[in-house]
């Protein structure tokens, strides 16, 4: 996963979720959530992702806006998605925000 800078306002996060080795068809989803976890924090943020196409292909993304990104430091993610059929969380990732000098 990319690293991105403190302050950052616009840049893209793009996921792909899998199922198994094929990207998970995510088309009938209702809820589609970031929750990250800043550095030295307890408190999950949650964020509301978009599909970059239809949603048939796993891809989500989240355009970083202001005040999102205000903690430098390695920052954990997870998504979040239900359906009529589901609820589950993604594998935890983790990104760095960092300083940009």
């Amino acid at each position: 996963m990319a690293n991105f800078h403190i302050g950052d306002i616009g840049s893209i996060l793009e996921i792909t979720l899998m199922n198994g080795n094929a990207p998970a068809n995510l088309s009938d989803v209702t809820v589609l959530q970031l929750r990250l976890l800043k550095p030295r924090s307890t408190e999950y943020i949650i964020r509301t992702a978009n599909f970059v196409t239809d949603g048939t292909d796993g891809k989500l993304r989240y355009i970083w806006q202001e005040g999102d990104l205000d903690v430098t430091g390695r920052w954990l993610l997870s998504v979040y998605i239900e359906s009529p059929t589901l609820k589950l969380h993604s594998d935890i990732k983790q990104f760095e925000v960092i300083n940009i000098l």
